[in-house]
């Protein structure tokens, strides 16, 4: 049933493809835009947390190379040579202590004389005891020894020590003893910015933990068990992982006088802590989601049936108009500017467009009726005119005859003339009957339809002059030639400007003008073809709504002694050459007449072949 209501509402369809199209690509978005925030956010934790591992590594760095510079220059101290005593007081001992607490040293220092005897130190305990060591030779040789972590000489303490030679200042051994630094290496613990989610190792390069925190950790357990292999810290500044945690890793590098201890220094933050921001914006696109679900199925469903409603409308105007056949009929659209609205718009023109064809095509099909019926009155016109044009023949002869026999009678003769005048009269109507039916075939070729008009006007100068009708020309310049017979032309011209002289018995004005143009034939209303247009426009009282249609209707004539065969023969003659001809009113009055002339050398109209 849904299904079935889907495929026939439009309003539904569109809801459902517009929410489709909408979600898809937020979804697409919101994931895409999830992955790029998280590797962001992880990009930007490693940095943060790398930057924060070069700190602690350099505050390493600096506290241990500060400490054998320390050592160095305590052994130089010229109490040191208090060694050479045997009678040793406690001012070392006092001045170690001082200098401990001074530089706030976690640890012990202690001086031995050549026998590796403790003569002195900060820490009374260590009195009378001898150091038992492999690094002692080395030592007294005048060299300083760097021992990485290891548990104090005396205490059980993670340290790591400096042993520094003490030279003499007094006539005697060069090398009277050694100072010995120790310093508690958890201390180093220190020196690190800690936080909750934040975890810190300093490693020796054999995994052996230096400082930690929190003190257990993943990187303070027992090598095999951390889940992040020494091999793993090979290489300096990279960012490692264990599970649950995201972290960096760098190697110590000493100073310029001690390289250091080559120690890892490991920074890592909680995976859960550090993706608490992604998270968020996960719940964050989820709720927006659900809200764009509900906006989107809102708003398209008020859009989907604004954009139905004029549909609906036209759609209802479409089954009308083929219902009723009446393409008066416009559809009426709410929409203007939007691409309903121009739907609506593109649909009344083509409605306007087939009502327009309707009408050429109407216009055709009495055009061929009127071809037809001049095509078969012309047949019966010829034969009639035939028939008459004899007998009218002997009955003129005869009356000459008799007018000259009856010189002696008034009135005999009078009736005589009567007889052959009226025949000669009405041997020129069967003269321009014949033309009618019978017309001359035209001789087509090139021709510039200006130098036709040129050429006919002069000889209607003096009537219209008697007549007060003024003439003015608008040519246009550079037409296409036409293919036409000049004389017939000529002819059609002579007898539109005569019948608009008659038309203005006190005077007036007769506008003659030409342009090119493109138009529908009246014989093929799908097809434009390039047309040149004779116009001829009087001020006379113009045509009457009824008789528009007539004019060219054989014998229809609203003058008194006119044949109505004029307006008939021009329309045929203009058939005959591939044009055809028009009437309408003239503005403010009158009449205008358009002769319509192809420029191909094919014809346009079917009239020649009737």
């Amino acid at each position: 049933m849904i299904a079935s209501s889907l495929k026939k509402s439009l309003v539904l369809k569109t809801t459902a493809i517009f929410l489709i199209a909408a979600m898809v690509p937020f979804v697409l978005a919101s994931l895409f835009y999830y992955k790029s925030s998280k590797n962001a956010l992880s990009e930007e934790i490693a940095n943060s947390l790398q930057t924060q591992t070069e700190l602690i590594r350099d505050a390493v760095d600096a506290r241990v190379s500060l400490l054998r510079s320390n050592a160095i220059a305590w052994a130089d101290l010229e109490v040191m040579n208090d060694i050479l005593t045997d009678d040793i007081d406690n001012r070392i001992s006092d001045l170690l202590e001082s200098l401990m607490k001074d530089y706030n040293i976690a640890g012990n220092i202690y001086i031995i004389n050549r026998k590796a005897e403790v003569v002195a130190s900060n820490n009374i305990t260590t009195a009378q005891t001898t150091i038992e060591a492999p690094w002692l030779s080395e030592l007294f040789t005048g060299k300083i020894v760097a021992r990485d972590v290891h548990t104090a000489i005396i205490t059980d303490e993670d340290v790591i020590a400096f042993m520094v030679p003490i030279s003499s200042h007094l006539p005697g051994p060069d090398i009277i003893g050694a100072l010995i630094l120790e310093y508690r290496v958890s201390d180093l613990e220190k020196l690190a910015y800690k936080n909750k989610s934040t975890v810190i190792s300093i490693l020796t390069s054999k995994g052996q933990v230096v400082a930690a925190y929190p003190l257990e950790n993943p990187f303070t357990l027992a090598q095999g068990q951390t889940g992040l292999k020494h091999d793993h810290l090979a290489e300096s500044n990279e960012v490692i992982s264990v599970p649950g945690y995201i972290g960096t890793v760098v190697h110590t590098r000493g100073s310029a006088e001690f390289r250091g201890f080559n120690w890892d220094v490991v920074v890592a933050i909680e995976r859960a802590s550090a993706m608490t921001p992604i998270k968020r914006i996960q719940r964050i696109s989820i709720a927006i989601g659900l809200t764009g679900i509900v906006l989107i199925l809102g708003l398209v469903t008020i859009f989907a049936r604004r954009i139905t409603r004029p549909l609906k409308e036209l759609s209802h105007t479409a089954d009308l108009i083929a219902n009723t056949k009446d393409f008066s009929l416009l559809a009426h659209s709410s929409s203007k500017d939007d691409e309903v609205g121009r739907l609506a718009a593109a649909f009344n023109r083509m409605i306007s467009e087939v009502n327009l064809y309707v009408k050429r095509m109407k216009k055709m099909e009495d055009e061929l009726i009127r071809a037809d019926k001049l095509s078969a009155l012309g047949e019966l016109s010829a034969g009639m005119a035939h028939e008459v044009k004899n007998p009218l023949g002997i009955i003129k002869s005869s009356a000459e005859w008799l007018s000259t026999k009856l010189e002696q009678n008034e009135s005999s003769a009078k009736l005589a003339a009567a007889i052959t005048e009226e025949s000669a009269r009405l041997e020129k109507f069967l003269e321009t009957f014949l033309q009618f039916a019978r017309p001359i075939p035209p001789q087509i070729n090139r021709h510039q339809i200006n130098k036709i008009i040129e050429k006919a006007l002069p000889l209607l100068s003096p009537h219209m002059e008697s007549a007060k009708v003024k003439l003015t020309k608008k040519f246009a310049n550079a037409l296409p030639e036409v293919y036409t017979d000049d004389n017939q032309v000529n002819q059609v011209l002579i007898n539109i400007i005569i019948n608009a002289v008659q038309a203005m018995p006190t005077g007036g004005t007769i506008e003659v003008s030409t342009k090119e143009s493109y138009e529908y034939p009246p014989f093929n209303p799908t097809h434009q073809v390039n047309i040149v247009i004779i116009t001829i426009t009087d001020s006379g009282s113009g045509i009457s709504n009824e008789n528009k249609d007539k004019v060219f209707n054989p014998f229809f004539t609203t003058k008194e002694k006119g044949t109505g065969l004029g307006l008939t023969i021009v329309y045929r003659i203009i058939g005959n050459l591939g044009g055809w001809v028009k009437t309408d009113d003239a503005e403010p009055h009158g009449t205008t007449f358009k002769i319509y002339l192809p420029t191909g050398s094919e014809t346009t109209g079917t009239l020649q072949n009737h």
